[in-house]
């Protein structure tokens, strides 16, 4: 028989030397969706140093009759840990949900180009660069999001051709020209002036010199086009019926997918024009984040939680992205494949008429890649400005007060807000 040697091994477990993940802690007023909890779970199943836990203030059943109730003590209370210091590393803010400037500027946030200029993986030239700086907030980088979307205003061609400045005084003058018409389908009085405020208040104060003019020609043009758009269009009606026969003018187009811009012509039965909202920007197209993330400027981990921030620009996750990815490489990779499109599998329908959608062209890889780098104007849910206006507004709405009045007693309010809170 062979006789073999069995040797006898130990293993001796050596201080020092078991790896032992560090927690990064992830603040959200709400439940993250599926998506996030995918870039974490992604990040702590490969990074050998760290691992993400969620902290969330709202509960899931907070969609009650007391919701307003829950929203303000989610709040408050995540307010009280920021302050006292037992905030978190990361900062998750879904729908804009969170006032990232406004923290950053307290001090609450790191700025992410501090890290972005020290790693040699990243630069800032690897971002689309439009996208880059619209998430800039005076020159300093609070928050960032993996993937946009845009947002704009369309239109016959053979309308809005003519003008050479997309301001209020256009708006107007379309709309009396067209006085058996609407501007937008399916709104009223106070859609109409959520849609106007939400990206054109620019033209009208600057919180940084406490300036405003609400009281000029423009801005009580714009409280007449809200006023005077009330009525309704027949919800059964067709809107590229409408659009073409013009009954309604104006289409708000969001362009989430690379072929919606193919579509839209086929509302309007030719060709259209990107006027965008009425702003002081170069572009009214208008870039929409769906969730944002930061890191504490409190962490005492924060080389950890810009590991985590990273991972969310990497390839893998880039191609991941739901809407466009914010990377310049995965960005051209997605026009290079609609390019590529086979038009085999989708088609939509626009106006009555079954559209066979086509692989994008030169032309409108061009025509989109011009919408993405002249876009200017980001989505902001908080401003204090917006809610002194659509108080007085209603005062307009229900004929106590006139256009030229209600400017004048918005612009006293505003200015008196600006100068206090400069």
């Amino acid at each position: 028989a062979d006789v073999r040697d069995i040797e006898l091994v130990t293993f001796v477990r050596t201080e020092g030397k078991v790896s032992q993940r560090t927690e990064l802690v992830a603040a959200t007023i709400s439940e993250p969706s599926f998506k996030e909890r995918e870039a974490v779970m992604r990040f702590n199943k490969y990074n050998p140093d760290y691992y993400i836990t969620f902290k969330t203030y709202l509960d899931e059943d907070y969609h009650t009759d007391d919701r307003k109730e829950k929203v303000r003590l989610a709040q408050q209370s995540f307010n009280n840990d920021l302050v006292s210091g037992k905030g978190a590393d990361i900062y998750f803010s879904p729908y804009g949900e969170l006032d990232f400037e406004n923290l950053g500027e307290k001090g609450a946030l790191a700025d992410l180009y501090e890290f972005i200029d020290e790693d040699s993986d990243i630069s800032r030239d690897d971002f689309v660069q439009s996208i880059l700086k619209a998430m800039e907030y005076k020159g300093k980088l609070y928050a960032v999001s993996p993937d946009f979307s845009l947002n704009t205003i369309v239109g016959k061609k053979s309308l809005l051709g003519q003008y050479d400045k997309w301001d209020y005084n256009a708006v107007y003058e379309l709309a009396k020209s067209h006085p058996d018409a609407i501007l937008f389908a399916n709104s009223n009085q106070e859609k109409n002036l959520d849609k106007f405020m939400a990206y054109s208040l620019d033209m009208f104060y600057n919180s940084d010199t406490a300036e405003c003019g609400f009281d000029s020609e423009q801005f009580i043009k714009l409280l007449e086009l809200a006023k005077g758009s009330g009525t309704e269009y027949d919800s059964s009606a067709d809107i590229g019926e409408l659009l073409t026969d013009e009954k309604v003018l104006l289409y708000e187009a969001p362009i989430i997918f690379w072929y919606n811009t193919q579509l839209l012509p086929y509302y309007f039965g030719e060709d259209i024009s990107y006027v965008g909202y009425p702003s002081n920007a170069e572009s009214g197209t208008v870039l929409r984040y769906y969730y944002q993330w930061a890191v504490s400027g409190q962490s005492q981990h924060k080389d950890g939680a810009w590991q985590f921030i990273k991972s969310l620009f990497d390839d893998a996750y880039q191609k991941s992205c739901f809407y466009f990815p914010v990377m310049r490489s995965s960005f051209d990779d997605e026009i290079t494949e609609a390019m590529n499109y086979s038009g085999r599998s989708k088609t939509d329908l626009a106006n009555g008429v079954e559209v066979q959608l086509h692989a994008m062209t030169q032309a409108e890889a061009e025509e989109f890649r011009q919408l993405v780098d002249n876009a200017k104007l980001v989505y902001k849910p908080y401003d204090t400005v917006k809610s002194i206006i659509k108080e007085e507004a209603e005062y307009l709405f229900d004929g106590v007060r006139s256009a030229e009045e209600t400017a004048a007693i918005i612009q006293d309010r505003v200015k008196l807000y600006l100068e206090e809170n400069n």
